[in-house]
């Protein structure tokens, strides 16, 4: 199935249009994911986009990679190779914005002391009654 909705009020249909609009994959004719396939990326990385945008494209240069080849024919020629590294570079790009992004998470904490009444009870006599 392919959706590619990113005003969708579905969350996860709105996040699997996300990583399909960073991976260029907005093509309904001939898709290289279904929407399976980008929620399983979602879900091992946890909801984030940039980085199941990573995954996706690390799966597509080793798809590209099998198939790379260099291809000539008289005065034309074609390097296929050169698609998997991009893909890779790109993929390495979306994993060190998301590394920077994490990075410059700020965390507040506010502590302030709780006094809680106590009381004591006698403690029960050690040993078999």
């Amino acid at each position: 199935m392919f959706t590619y909705d990113l005003t969708s009020s579905d969350p996860r249909t709105r996040q699997i249009a996300e990583v399909r609009l960073r991976i260029a994959d907005t093509y309904q004719a001939h898709p290289d994911f279904a929407d399976a396939e980008l929620w399983s990326f979602l879900q091992s990385c946890r909801g984030r986009v940039r980085l199941a945008a990573a995954a996706a494209l690390e799966a597509l240069a080793a798809n590209r990679a099998r198939l790379a080849a260099r291809v000539s024919r008289g005065s034309v020629s074609d390097d296929l190779t050169a698609a998997g590294v991009q893909l890779r570079e790109l993929a390495a790009q979306y994993r060190r914005e998301e590394d920077e992004e994490a990075g410059q998470v700020v965390l507040e904490a506010t502590v302030s002391p709780s006094w809680d009444e106590f009381t004591a009870a006698p403690r029960p006599p050690r040993g078999r009654p």
